[in-house]
C-alpha cells in the first residue's frame, strides 16, 4: 500500500510516463527512444556489474543483490538476468503503467517487483544490496531537495562496498552543448519538460567515491554529432530533427565517442565507503 506523499510536480511526470507507457508498450525505446545512448547505457551498466563481480570470485554469486530503481518496463532488469543468471534481482518503479508492463514483460523470471518512491525510504528493502542502478530517474524529481533525499534512501539502501550506479542528465555537458549550438546559430536545448538536470557536484558527499569514471563522457560524441552538426544541416534543408539517422549513426562509429564534454547524459558509478 503507497504511503508516500505526491508531490506538487507528480502529476507532471505521470503523465509523460503513462504516455510513454502507452506509446512504447515493452518495447527497447520506451524511456529511452534514442538506439545508440540506449546501447551504450547498458553496455556501461553490464560492464560496471561484471567488474564488482569479478571482483567478488571468492563469494557465492546467489548472495550478490541487484536492485534497479525506477525499472521501467523492467528492459534493463531482464538484460542483467540473461547476462548474470544467478544473482538476486529487483526492482523499484514509482509509475504504476511502467510497472504493469515490467510485470508483464518479467513474469517468467525471478525478478522482486515494487511499486515505490525513491524520495521515501520507507520504499527500500530492510535487506540492503549489494549494487544499485539509477539510470535516468534523479532528473524526474523536478525539485533539489528532493533529488538529495532520494539520494540519501539510495546510497543508504547500499551494502559497504556496494555499487551505485549513475546514468543521470548533468547542468555541465548541457551547458557546453548549447555552447556549441551556438556557433552554428543554433537555439539552445532547454531539459525536457519533466526533467531536472543535477550539479557536478550533487554527488560530492562522504558515504561514496568514485569508481569507475572512464567513460562518463562517452555520449559526448554523439551528442555532438546528433545535435549541432546534424540538426544544423537538416534545419538548412528545412527538416524537422529526428533520431536514428544514418548520417548520426556513421559519424558517431567513426570517430572517438568520448571527444569533449558535450553530453548532459553521464555514465557515473560508485563505490559505497561508509
Amino acid at each position: 500500500m503507497k504511503n508516500y506523499e505526491i508531490k506538487n510536480y507528480d502529476k507532471i511526470v505521470k503523465e509523460h510516463y503513462d504516455q510513454v507507457a502507452l506509446k512504447d508498450k515493452d518495447k527497447v525505446s520506451c524511456t529511452m527512444d534514442n538506439d545508440f545512448v540506449r546501447d551504450e547505457e547498458t553496455k556501461f551498466i553490464i560492464k560496471i556489474i561484471k567488474n564488482y563481480l569479478l571482483e567478488k570470485n571468492n563469494s557465492n554469486i546467489k548472495n550478490i543483490n541487484i536492485m534497479d530503481v525506477g525499472c521501467g518496463n523492467g528492459y534493463t532488469i531482464d538484460l542483467i538476468n540473461s547476462n548474470f543468471k544467478d544473482v538476486n534481482i529487483s526492482g523499484l518503479e514509482y509509475n504504476e503503467s511502467l510497472l504493469n508492463l515490467a510485470r508483464k514483460k518479467l513474469s517468467n523470471i525471478n525478478v522482486i517487483l515494487n511499486s515505490g518512491d525513491i524520495r521515501d525510504k520507507n520504499s527500500f528493502s530492510e535487506i540492503k544490496t549489494d549494487i544499485i542502478v539509477c539510470q535516468r530517474v534523479l532528473i524526474n524529481l523536478l525539485n533539489y531537495k528532493d533529488q538529495k533525499i532520494a539520494l540519501k534512501n539510495i546510497v543508504n539502501s547500499v551494502n559497504k562496498g556496494g555499487i551505485l550506479i549513475f546514468i543521470e542528465c548533468l547542468e555541465s555537458g548541457l551547458k557546453a552543448l548549447n555552447k556549441a549550438r551556438a556557433e552554428f546559430k543554433l537555439d539552445p536545448l532547454p531539459p525536457a519538460h519533466h526533467n531536472l538536470y543535477i550539479s557536478d557536484n550533487f554527488f560530492n558527499i562522504s558515504e561514496i567515491e568514485k569508481y569507475d569514471f572512464s567513460e562518463e563522457n562517452q555520449l559526448s560524441t554523439h551528442y555532438y554529432v546528433s545535435r549541432v552538426l546534424h540538426q544544423s544541416f537538416i534545419e538548412n534543408t528545412g527538416q524537422k530533427f529526428f533520431r536514428n539517422s544514418e548520417f548520426v549513426s556513421f559519424f558517431t562509429n567513426s570517430l572517438s565517442k568520448n571527444a569533449g564534454h558535450y553530453s548532459p547524459i553521464k555514465f557515473m558509478s560508485f563505490k559505497k565507503i561508509k
